[in-house]
């Protein structure tokens, strides 16, 4: 008994000592392994089209005779570029990556537009390379700057070595409904929420580490005193150099919220003076007006999200239902335009039913819901 990821493992050069002795066992301890395994390295190695896998009457007899670990069926696609390994639901894809000029990344429109759809998560390589993939794909990257390995609902890079010069930025698009995980290639970690964009490069520079973002997110910054982190958030700038933050700056919404979990963090407003945060501090900056201002918050109500559960203190309606909508991609149509700014205070679980949650804030005999398949109508 095998797992086919061994075999794609193998090719890519990924076995650890443990998946390659059991993959060299199973391929000894019987002659039909041995054989597929060979005509399998062929079809990689020869270049030919992986689709006449499908036609090799040889090749399928041989492998109804294998017992692999899941029932698989192959249903195979080849493009033009990089092909990549998607596992779900017993079933392996080679899947491809569609190619397009780096010249021509999509610009801040349509960015957005993407963020507030729903599908796939989205990353259009700085090598121009687009990738859709879902929460079960197990794929590598080849870049010339970094080691890139995806697994799940997660991406990792890491740095060659080579810090010279400037690197073209990546974009990772995170559509309404999903959330995700990315490590950059300086350790920086990042937990990245619902319609949200994220611009960095494979590398980092040997002066200095920078990164566009609109959305939500939570940071855990990685420590290099001689390279500041600036991440660039629409109409700020924050600087620091190793510290945890969490940062709320959706296009379509007044402020943007900057909470500082640990360490410390520098905020420059495009107008007015830099702002300082500590541990426990909120920034909250008007973008209409430049003005910003902090006060003391209890932080993991900002960062709960991450971990699956909203927290809403004194919350407007309107704001709660927005970032709902983001969640569970729902339409919210306000009958009645008077209980937009009603308060309410609790919590929810990001995977609960939301027809649920709607009957608990209906429970309050403030407001009345109205649930038709992805609108939420407010009475």
């Amino acid at each position: 008994m095998i797992d086919y990821l061994l075999i794609w493992k193998k090719i890519h050069g990924q076995l650890s000592n443990a998946e390659e002795n059991e993959l060299q066992e199973w391929i000894a301890s019987d002659s039909k392994h041995a054989e597929y395994y060979a005509r399998t390295l062929e079809y990689y190695k020869s270049g030919r089209d992986p689709r006449l896998l499908l036609k090799d009457d040889a090749l399928a007899n041989l492998k109804s005779g294998i017992t692999f670990k899941k029932e698989r069926d192959f249903k195979i696609w080849r493009y033009a570029a990089v092909i990549l390994l998607l596992i779900f639901s017993g079933t392996i894809l080679w899947l491809s990556i569609d190619n397009f000029s780096s010249s021509q990344l999509p610009d801040e429109e349509l960015l957005t537009e993407l963020s507030k759809n729903t599908g796939s998560v989205q990353l259009f390589t700085s090598g121009g390379e687009q990738i859709n993939f879902d929460k079960d794909s197990v794929f590598s990257i080849d870049d010339e700057e970094a080691a890139v390995s995806a697994l799940g609902n997660k991406i990792e890079y890491e740095s060659k070595g080579n810090t010279k010069g400037k690197s073209a930025m990546n974009i990772l698009v995170i559509p309404r409904g999903e959330s995700f995980n990315l490590e950059l290639a300086d350790g920086t970690k990042v937990w990245l929420n619902s319609e949200s964009v994220i611009k960095y490069p494979s590398k980092f520079a040997d002066q200095i580490r920078e990164v566009e973002f609109s959305g939500e997110a939570y940071f855990e910054v990685a420590k290099d005193a001689n390279r500041p982190f600036i991440l660039h958030s629409q109409s700020q700038e924050l600087r620091v150099l190793g510290t945890s933050f969490n940062v709320t700056s959706y296009k379509d919404e007044d402020r943007i919220l900057t909470t500082l979990i640990e360490g410390s963090v520098a905020i420059q407003p495009a107008s007015g003076e830099q702002l300082i945060l500590q541990p426990n501090e909120q920034s909250s900056l008007t973008k209409a007006t430049g003005m910003i201002e902090k006060r003391t918050v209890e932080v993991e109500n900002f960062i709960a999200w991450k971990d699956g559960i909203m927290h809403f203190d004194n919350m407007e309606l309107h704001e709660l239902l927005g970032r709902l909508s983001r969640w569970y991609d729902i339409k919210v149509e306000y009958e009645n335009q008077a209980i937009r700014t009603k308060k309410f205070t609790g919590e929810i679980a990001r995977y609960d039913d939301i027809s649920e949650f709607l009957k608990m804030l209906e429970a309050s005999g403030i407001v009345e819901f109205k649930l038709d398949k992805n609108v939420v109508t407010v009475k």
